[in-house]
């Protein structure tokens, strides 16, 4: 799947990984699975659980439009979640 024009959280200042109006998402074609993740809890576990296959997004919502993030970061969104 290709995920190439969505913009990359890695690149975002102070990403809000812990926000409570950021929503996780992981997509798994392989297990044909849509997830989604809104407490720290829950966004730990999807990103501990993800193939390197799944596709995680975040979902932030900007002043005037929903924006969502490609999560390429894997590492250091686990260690901002700990």
């Amino acid at each position: 799947m290709d995920v190439s024009t969505l913009r990359k959280a890695s690149v975002q200042e102070h990403f809000p990984y812990l926000g409570n109006t950021v929503t996780f998402i992981r997509i798994s074609v392989i297990d044909n699975v849509i997830q989604q993740a809104r407490t720290k809890t829950e966004k730990r576990a999807m990103v501990t659980s993800a193939k390197e296959s799944d596709i995680l997004l975040a979902a932030w919502p900007g002043q005037w439009s929903q924006d969502i993030f490609v999560l390429d970061n894997r590492a250091e969104v686990l260690q901002k979640l700990s």
